[in-house]
Parts: C-alpha cells; sequence; structure tokens
C-alpha cells in the first residue's frame, strides 16, 4: 500500500518556467535523488475546460510524473493549454431554447421493415448525460422483439444539455414497446430504464414504461433510473412494467 511517509528518492516540486511570446507556463517536476545526468520526459495533457493553471490543484499530474522519475527519469508535466486562449462560455439555455437541436440517427438493428415510429432518446445518467458509450435497446412487451442502438462514449451534456444529445431510434410500429441501456463497458453492472423516476430522486416504483407506438409519429423519452429491473432480450417482457 502507498503512503505519503515512504521514501521514494525523488525529489519533486511545483515550478514556472518561460514560454513563447513572454508568457509563462506552471508545471510540475520531478527528478530522482542524486547528482548526476538523468534521461528527461516532457508531458503533457489536451485541454480540459475547469483545469486551473495552478497544477497543485491537479493532483492527476503530480502523480503522473512522479511515476516516471521513479522510473529513473527527470519528467516536466507542462499545463501548456493554460496558455491558450479561454475559450467562450457556452449559453447553458442554448440548447433548451434553440428550436431545433440536431439528434444522432444511427442505424438500429435487427433490420427494420414494414411501417416505423420514431423515438428520440436521451439518457441521463444523473449529471447531464451518458459520458460513455452504451447500447439503447427498444423492447417489444408482448412478442419480446428487441432493437437496439449505439450511443457513442462522450455524448454528455452536462451545462449545455439536460441529458446526452437527442438520438433517433427507429421501431416497428403499431406495438408497446419499453425502453432501456446498458453501457458497453460493463452492461451488467450500469443499467437505466425509462420509468417515472428521475435521476437522483427517491422513487419507490421502478417499474418500466412501456410506450404504445402507432405508424408515422413520434415519440420523446428520457432514460434515467437505475434502480430499474430490465427484461431478458428477445423474450416477452417479464419484469414490472405499466403503460404510460
Amino acid at each position: 500500500m502507498y503512503t505519503t511517509d515512504q521514501d521514494e528518492d525523488i525529489f519533486a516540486e511545483t515550478v514556472v518556467f518561460p514560454g513563447a511570446n513572454g508568457q509563462f507556463i506552471n508545471a510540475y517536476l520531478a527528478r530522482p535523488l542524486g547528482v548526476g545526468l538523468f534521461p528527461g520526459m516532457v508531458l503533457t495533457r489536451q485541454r480540459q475546460a475547469g483545469l486551473l493553471n495552478n497544477l497543485r490543484v491537479f493532483p492527476k499530474a503530480g502523480w503522473v510524473t512522479r511515476l516516471f522519475s521513479l522510473a529513473g527519469l527527470l519528467a516536466l508535466f507542462g499545463l501548456l493549454f493554460a496558455c491558450a486562449p479561454p475559450r467562450p462560455t457556452p449559453d447553458p439555455n442554448y440548447f433548451l431554447t434553440a428550436t431545433e437541436v440536431p439528434p444522432i440517427t444511427p442505424a438500429p438493428t435487427p433490420t427494420l421493415t414494414g411501417d416505423l415510429a420514431q423515438i428520440l432518446i436521451g439518457l441521463d445518467m444523473g449529471s447531464g448525460g451518458a459520458g460513455f458509450a452504451a447500447t439503447i435497446y427498444a423492447q417489444e412487451v408482448e412478442t419480446g422483439k428487441t432493437f437496439k442502438t449505439f450511443l457513442p462514449a462522450g455524448m454528455h451534456g452536462q451545462a449545455v444539455l439536460p441529458t446526452s444529445p437527442p438520438l433517433l431510434m427507429s421501431v416497428q410500429a403499431p406495438g408497446t414497446y419499453v425502453f432501456y441501456a446498458r453501457l458497453i463497458n460493463a452492461p451488467d453492472d450500469y443499467f437505466y430504464g425509462y420509468t417515472r423516476c428521475r435521476p437522483n430522486e427517491t422513487c419507490p416504483d421502478h417499474a418500466l414504461l412501456a410506450v404504445d407506438v402507432l405508424p408515422n409519429r413520434q415519440y420523446q423519452i428520457t432514460i434515467s433510473d437505475k434502480g430499474v429491473l430490465l427484461p431478458e432480450i428477445d423474450q416477452p417482457v417479464r419484469v414490472p412494467w405499466v403503460r404510460e
């Protein structure tokens, strides 16, 4: 187990060094103890909203730099993008007030035939969106026929969307469908359903909401309940569900 008082035989500190155009760059420096010439390495990372210039409040920089120093390198981690012009602050209400937000339209499986209905789906894991790749499922309650589609990683809304960007999915109509999602990396541990429950709220009833869909109609749902029981794919739905 790592403890902060163990002897690592390295020296680490926060430093500032000059950059281009007279700007100064904050950095974290770590090197082995002792006198000598050490092989060097310069590290950086992509720009990310919310990072501060002072690396002392950016613990990952120090931790990663120390790892290379423990391997015998003089390592310098510079927050280079701190010197870049700040990004314009997005209007947090833009997507809420815009007249139209283009939805993502991946191809669902299995192949759709006949009359169709469209479902506009958002996935909310409780912090404004998905953030991870997920599979979205639409399952007919009587026949069990299951359509699924893919939500790419990083499609989270955070400050600008109440859910992930809308995903447009088609299903065969007419029919009665329940909707749910499983994360790609851990589908048995992280899954969510469309119910009356909302994120971070106490909810006594986690029954799936079943939507009666008609041909050539569009419906809108938000998948957000992590306390739901999910049905077995391609089987009639036997877990609790109620009509919307």
